[in-house]
């Protein structure tokens, strides 16, 4: 076989730099056509109501979240006590006192004005959650400041317990940042780390981690959440 000739390498070397080139350009034009089209997703409102609109009449265009009751449940504390005491049994919670409990145990301070030049600056409210059809439901309205500029955005996951190895998680099966979906497979790391450190920061943070980490199932039932300590 004839040997090739300089300028043939040369002419082969340059087709193999340019085609690798033109590779990488279009994945970074993927990528930041993605980035941009969840920027732009995220930022579009959701539809808030208080009850799902039956299947045939709901929008697909349209992201929908469903607002807990806003009802108070005193009885919340009765039901932290006992998840927080060494007695055995199961502790039933429901969406009222979660969120009661979850209105009186988290509060994030807001960001001096300023602290956002040049950076972001995100201020999570207390988390809301509702229980319906063996789905957990949590949300918590992002407040996001960046350059100067101040936006409101909604994350909302949906998903169930499971137990594995670390004990009970929660295993999200769909997940919204406004209205931009995300994949799962990215998710659930990420919601996982982002719950753990909700609910690290606040004052009863490490009870609340030694207790769950003292149960043996979580599962929903009905409207209510069941906590099966020991």
């Amino acid at each position: 076989m004839p040997k090739k000739s300089q300028r043939e390498r040369d002419a082969e070397n340059r087709s193999t730099g340019s085609l690798l080139t033109s590779l990488v350009l279009a994945l970074c034009f993927a990528l930041l056509g993605f980035v941009l089209g969840v920027t732009h997703l995220a930022l579009m409102p959701v539809q808030t109501v208080r009850k799902l609109p039956a299947q045939g009449d709901r929008d697909p265009r349209v992201v929908y979240y469903v607002q807990p009751s806003g009802g108070s449940a005193p009885t919340y504390q009765i039901k932290e006590n006992t998840l927080y005491s060494r007695e055995g049994g199961t502790v039933s919670v429901s969406a009222d006192e979660l969120n009661t409990w979850a209105t009186n145990t988290f509060r994030f301070a807001r960001a001096p004005e300023g602290t956002d030049e040049g950076g972001v600056v995100l201020i999570p409210s207390s988390p809301r959650f509702n229980l319906t059809d063996g789905s957990l439901n949590m949300a918590v309205m992002l407040e996001v400041r960046a350059y100067g500029k101040t936006h409101k955005v909604l994350f909302q996951t949906q998903g169930a317990f499971e137990r594995g190895a670390d004990g009970v998680v929660f295993v999200p099966q769909e997940s919204y940042l406004g209205s931009a979906k995300l994949p799962p497979e990215v998710v659930t790391p990420l919601v996982n780390n982002f719950i753990y450190d909700i609910f690290a920061s606040s004052e009863a943070g490490e009870a609340l981690l030694e207790a769950w980490d003292n149960l043996s199932d979580v599962r929903i039932e009905g409207n209510t959440l069941q906590l099966v300590k020991g």
